[in-house]
């Protein structure tokens, strides 16, 4: 059966006003540094820009202000920003990006209750949602593969979100790894807004030190539970270029890798694995043996096609990249969806949702200080939207460390949730 994406508008609005709200803070928050005293005073929404009225008791010149453009573009990551009189006051504005072709919130809108452990990946060309269960023993772990630009970082992000608005922390966990060192640019990947969601275990982590240290962590917890003989709550470790961190981790990297592989799905662990080049030798036999579960996007060549689909003539050569992806599952099913995604307000609003809900933090094991995330309203103001005016409270976000420890009461909350 086919799904209807054509949500009710109240829920698309509902998630534009949070975005205004977020942008206008973050632009008065720019001013602020530069020492500029100004405040969004409202504005207007049209289909293809937003213009953000700026009040100001003191005057300063056009000049002054696109002095700005290029830190504004950064932060509210728009290609274009401009900058206008009218009526006396300063005007800001830019242009609003295209909508995605699959919304990550949109789809789960319209999605039935999910079984547990499974993920939102997008949705084919005939209309019908493509899920992942980690749980299903055909499954147990994924690997997902393709070229630069064919959307795996985006890939993977979605899959870990839905997880998290789909799953109890109480009865699933993530962690993520990213390759490449962490410092000044850490802060600015697509992953790295994933810290905050009250599911993971420890910030992302980043490079083949932070890599061995989250891997052995994982190895001991599967050897705690194979003692134990249980297997919850499920661990999802989902890795960008896992072919990179086992290339310049080395062995204990590979060891540790295939280990989990083989034996951490029965002890509810499982890995979601990317990589850019699965003909690597590091992708031994063992390793793809291990990995049933294949989605690939488009890849370099067919060589390359054939060694991350396992088949011939998938055709994953010839794929369009931006999310455009082919799944293959066990049973040699295969199926071409466009990957859903979800944009870094949505993400926010998601998060806040997370963090207004959640139960006190509890963790399998404690492992780092987590990042906590607290939100306060702290003002209002209106825009004109299709004719319409719309009232927005803008938030202040305020963030604390926190560690968390099983205990003999934090299991019985468990087990009562």
């Amino acid at each position: 059966m086919s799904m209807d994406l054509n949500l009710k508008s109240g829920q698309r609005e509902q998630r534009l006003i949070h975005q205004l709200e977020i942008q206008s803070r973050q632009i008065e928050q720019v001013l602020a540094r530069n020492e500029m005293s100004a405040h969004i005073s409202g504005g207007s929404v049209k289909p293809d820009r937003v213009r953000f009225n700026l009040r100001t008791q003191l005057s300063f010149s056009l000049e002054r202000l696109r002095e700005l453009a290029a830190e504004l573009k950064q932060v509210l990551g728009v290609p274009e920003v401009s900058f206008s009189w009218h009526a006396g006051s300063p005007q800001l504005q830019l242009i609003r990006p295209s909508d995605p072709t699959v919304n990550l919130l949109d789809l789960m809108e319209i999605i039935p209750d999910l079984s547990p452990g499974t993920a939102v990946l997008g949705l084919t060309d005939g209309g019908n949602p493509v899920l992942l269960n980690l749980l299903d023993p055909d499954i147990a772990h994924l690997l997902i593969s393709g070229g630069s630009g064919a959307g795996k970082t985006t890939l993977l992000r979605t899959a870990a979100v839905s997880l998290a608005l789909t799953n109890k922390q109480s009865q699933l966990q993530l962690m993520l790894l990213e390759a490449g060192e962490e410092g000044a640019n850490a802060s600015y990947t697509s992953l790295e807004p994933l810290t905050y969601l009250p599911h993971m275990l420890a910030p992302v982590g980043y490079g083949p030190e932070d890599a061995g240290d989250l891997l052995a962590f994982l190895a001991d917890e599967m050897g705690y539970r194979r003692q134990q003989q249980t297997s919850t709550p499920a661990v999802v470790l989902l890795v960008d270029e896992i072919v990179w961190l086992m290339e310049t981790g080395g062995s204990p990297i590979v060891d540790l890798v295939t280990k989990l592989l083989q034996y951490g799905a029965e002890c509810g662990i499982h890995l979601v694995l990317g990589c850019e080049r699965p003909e690597s030798p590091l992708l031994s036999q063992l390793l793809m043996a291990n990995l049933p579960g294949r989605i690939i996007g488009q890849a370099a060549d067919p060589h390359s096609a054939f060694a991350g689909s396992g088949i011939s003539d998938s055709g994953a050569e010839m794929l369009l990249g931006k999310g455009d992806f082919l799944a293959l599952m066990r049973d040699g099913e295969t199926t071409r969806f466009q990957s859903a995604y979800i944009s870094d307000y949505d993400l926010h609003l998601a998060l806040e949702s997370l963090h207004r809900s959640r139960p006190r933090p509890i963790l399998a094991q404690p492992f780092s200080s987590r990042a906590i995330l607290t939100l306060a309203e702290s003002g209002s103001h209106s825009f004109d939207y299709d004719g319409e005016s719309i009232s927005l409270s803008s938030y202040e976000m305020s963030l604390e460390t926190q560690d968390q420890q099983l205990t003999e009461d934090s299991l019985k909350e468990v087990s009562e949730r």
